[in-house]
């Protein structure tokens, strides 16, 4: 008597998990694919069994019947229809059937072709400007599973961050990719800066590349332009202080407005300088940044001619070539004028605030700008004194203040001490 042919699942308890297999295998038994003795030969030649038209198709477009897993996995877990994000749009949510893109069995129709069935209108546009319209796939990729959008920082930027549509940088279908001339839609103002500056033969994409991953480097500005070594403030910013180029350019018009940002590591310079005499001036007008030396002493006279007839001045300045800006502030130069005498004269400073005239300034008596010294000047604070002493010895003798008054920035002091210049006969 034959022995009782056993169910395959007695033996294979656990059915392969692909997706095409549990479809057949729910609706089949499995010797409809698979025969009894050799389950694995020849398994595509039993398809057509109930496939007879697919295979028939592929047949006569020259195609291999046998060759059906070619494109149906029975092993995949996942759907056909799923897949890249495009193709999981045309097939799942659109529910496209497989041929519309695809066509018939063993065609060899490249989905590329099919696309102008449905987008008409897009191919037109790559037709009218001179480009491929069977290049879709240079852009719309169906098997990538990620967004369309390269991961490039800038282009994440806009794409994520700002959620713009693609067709808000790139131009429509068949026109080349030109996201820079779209640029000033929303960067008006760089846009127009860039025009009129330095930079005006420069499109954005030369500085701004959006496929980057990584912010531009610092040394981004020195790929086109080299960092000029001659100029001694220039190097001792870039260099020494390795400041950024953007620092004090802009970097759409590098040369425009250079001074005006001066005043972000120089505010106090800067604030000086807009209250003071040469609020009128820049800072380049006097810091040359591509000089190679360090300013000259006579910088101040480039503008300033000396005060020829002036005493006080013409000794300092000239007679003791001392510079400008030993008493002169460079931003103010008239800002705190004679406050700074003590740098040469400390004894006399110190006497100074330590006497009668502590309330007083260097410049209250000393005026740079005179021609000489007047012969009355105490007499103009102090008026004439109507005393006998004072009417003896100023009067009748006609001798000045500083015979008794010795230390014209502390008059009273040691007053009594020099009588015996004049009187010792009588002191003794």
């Amino acid at each position: 008597t034959p022995t009782p042919a056993k169910s395959c699942t007695e033996c294979h308890t656990t059915l392969p998990a692909g997706v095409l297999h549990g479809a057949h295998a729910t609706t089949q038994a499995c010797s409809a694919c698979h025969t009894p003795h050799a389950p694995l030969a020849n398994l595509t030649a039993t398809c057509a069994t109930c496939h007879g038209t697919q295979v028939q198709e592929v047949t006569q477009n020259g195609g291999d019947p046998l060759g059906c897993t070619t494109c149906h996995s029975f092993t995949s877990t996942e759907s056909p229809a799923s897949g890249g994000a495009l193709h999981t749009t045309h097939t799942i949510t659109q529910g496209l059937a497989c041929n519309v893109c695809h066509g018939t069995h063993g065609s060899g129709v490249r989905p590329i072709d099919q696309c102008a069935t449905c987008h008409a209108s897009q191919t037109q546009e790559i037709v009218q400007g001179g480009g491929d319209p069977k290049a879709c796939g240079a852009c719309h990729d169906f098997a990538g599973t990620a967004s369309l959008a390269p991961d490039g920082l800038l282009h994440t930027t806009h794409v994520g961050a700002q959620s713009l549509a693609c067709n808000a940088c790139h131009s429509g279908h068949g026109a080349a990719p030109g996201p820079e001339t779209k640029c000033a839609t929303c960067h008006a103002t760089q846009a127009q800066t860039v025009t009129s500056g330095a930079h005006a033969t420069k499109g954005c994409t030369d500085c701004h590349d959006f496929l980057a991953t990584t912010p531009p480097p610092p040394t981004l500005c020195t790929q086109c332009h080299a960092a000029p070594t001659n100029g001694l403030l220039h190097t001792a910013h870039a260099t020494t202080q390795a400041l950024a180029c953007t620092s004090c350019h802009g970097p759409h018009a590098p040369g425009a407005n250079l001074a005006g940002t001066c005043a972000t590591c120089h505010a106090a310079e800067v604030q000086t300088l807009a209250s003071g005499d040469h609020k009128t001036k820049t800072c380049t007008d006097c810091h040359d940044f591509l000089a190679t030396t360090p300013q000259p002493a006579n910088l101040c006279t480039q503008c300033h001619a000396a005060p020829a007839d002036a005493l006080l001045h013409t000794t300092h300045a000239t007679t003791q070539t001392i510079e400008c800006t030993i008493c002169h502030g460079p931003h103010a130069p008239r800002a705190g004028l004679g406050t700074n005498c003590g740098t040469c004269h400390a004894g006399v400073a110190q006497s100074l605030a330590a006497g009668d005239h502590k309330s007083k300034k260097c410049a209250n008596c000393h005026n740079f700008l005179a021609a000489q010294a007047p012969a009355n000047l105490c007499t103009q604070c102090h008026g004439f004194p109507t005393d006998e002493v004072h009417d003896e010895h100023v009067v009748d003798q006609g001798r000045p203040c500083s015979t008794c008054h010795k230390n014209p920035h502390s008059p009273t002091q040691n007053l009594g001490t020099v009588c015996a210049n004049c009187h010792s006969k009588r002191i003794v």
